[in-house]
């Protein structure tokens, strides 16, 4: 399986955090899943404004416009061939 982590397109089993990294040493941040069903995300945009709102709420840098972030998750279902329920 591929993950996107720190800007990349990573495969899960290899280390992809630092440890120097605040949210693995301080727990900062802030977590969200989207349902997909037949390649498509379910309820994007509610999902996407709260991930917005909490991390603005705890002061979390936040770098992805909805359209960006979509994109990777739509690119995440085509290279995890993500395409049925």
């Amino acid at each position: 399986m591929i993950s996107f982590c720190n800007g990349n397109f990573v495969d899960s089993e290899q280390p992809a955090i630092l440890c120097s990294d605040r949210g693995f040493l301080l727990g900062d941040g802030v977590f969200t899943t989207l349902k997909v069903i037949n390649a498509h995300l379910v309820r994007f945009t509610a999902h996407y404004q709260r991930l917005r709102l909490n991390s603005e709420t705890i002061q979390l840098p936040f770098n992805y416009s909805e359209e960006s972030l979509r994109d990777i998750c739509c690119e995440l279902i085509k290279i995890n061939n993500l395409t049925h329920e």
